[in-house]
């Protein structure tokens, strides 16, 4: 069981490597309320 109080940033690999992938989570997830509404009302 992981304790948030000793969240060691520096072992999140991904974090550090590349942390240019949040940019796509959060682009990504405009996109798909933006594609939602169109989608859904055919």
């Amino acid at each position: 069981m992981s304790d948030p109080t000793r969240c060691d940033a520096c072992t999140k690999t991904h974090i550090i490597d590349d942390p240019g992938q949040y940019y796509d989570y959060a682009i990504a997830t405009v996109i798909k309320y933006q594609l939602h509404e169109p989608i859904a009302r055919r």
